[in-house]
């Protein structure tokens, strides 16, 4: 930053520092609001069911565990023979 040697060049860079500074305060309340929203219990609790949904490990482990019950469900069901109980035949 050069020295400043008039007092029209003090006054012009006092009228920027302000600028800035407005501009800052301003973003930093803006800042706030965004941060106080995303903390608020019902978006945090929205924003994790979201994550939860579109992580693609979801799927994944979704499908795996469909078909490991399936295929234990026909294993089982194929060894036993046809049972007249459902539950006992997933026990």
């Amino acid at each position: 930053m050069q020295n400043i040697d008039s007092f029209v060049e003090l006054r012009y860079t006092l009228q920027i520092l302000e600028i800035e500074r407005s501009e800052k305060a301003l973003l930093l309340k803006e800042q706030f609001y965004i941060t106080y929203e995303s903390l608020k219990p019902v978006n945090l609790i929205r924003s994790s069911l979201k994550e939860l949904f579109l992580s693609p490990n979801l799927m994944n482990n979704l499908v795996g565990t469909t078909v490991g019950v399936a295929s234990g469900y026909l294993s089982k069901k194929i060894v036993s023979g046809s049972s007249e109980d459902l539950f006992c035949v997933m026990v």
